[in-house]
This record gives structure tokens, sequence and C-alpha cells, in this order.
């Protein structure tokens, strides 16, 4: 299940979205186990001429019926980001991100600093 809900106002929008999954593990090794999934991603942003700023927060869970067959995963991300559109069909932008992941089985922490160029045709 999942809903999105987004809201302009002005210069100013926000961008949301919560889901859920449920997995019933019904053979293998894992029978018996039941995964629920909830996610859940909230995005606040700010227009101004040709510049955008944009913040976001996500979190994603598996949370296991039973922790001696499956850990329960929590994942989480949050970001800044600032575009500035050269054209109608391209922008540069420049994003920072920080990553909480459970480690070191999956990815762990991580801190990302990236720069782009975007067009579309």
């Amino acid at each position: 299940y999942g809903l999105a809900v987004n809201y302009e106002h002005n210069n100013w929008f926000v961008l949301s979205e919560l889901a859920t999954n449920i997995r019933r593990n019904t053979s293998g090794p894992l029978e018996g186990v039941t995964v629920s999934v909830p996610a859940v991603s909230l995005g606040v942003g700010y227009r101004s001429g040709k510049w955008t700023t944009f913040a976001n927060y996500a979190q994603y869970q598996e949370i296991s019926s039973d922790t001696t067959l499956l850990d329960n995963y929590d994942y989480r991300h949050a970001s800044l980001t600032l575009k500035y559109e050269l054209s109608p069909r391209g922008a540069v932008k420049s994003q920072c991100d920080t990553y909480w992941g459970p480690g070191p089985v999956y990815s762990g922490d991580a801190k990302v600093w990236r720069i782009s160029y975007d067009r579309t045709f």
C-alpha cells in the first residue's frame, strides 16, 4: 500500500510518500517469517528564479517477525540539493547526502557530495 501527497504553493513545494509492504515467506529457509516493510520520504523545496533548493529525508525498514532467522533492517537517507537552471533543458546540480545503514553486512554509514549536469532531450 502506498500514499503520495505533493503540494505546491507559490515558490514552495512539498513531496511526500508513505508506503508499506508485507512479505510472508511460505517456503524455504525463512518459512513462516513475516516481514513488514514500511517506507517514508518527505522533502521540501523552494524555487527562486533559476535556483531551486530541496531538502529530503527518507527511511526504509524491514521488520522481521523472527529476528533469530532474519535481522531487522533500518536504512535512512537525508539530502540537501541546490540546482541552477542554465536553460529550459539543462541544469547544474550539487547535492550532499548522508546515509545511515546497518553495517557491515549491508553498506554502513556514508556521506556523499555530488555535482552533476542534467540535460533533458
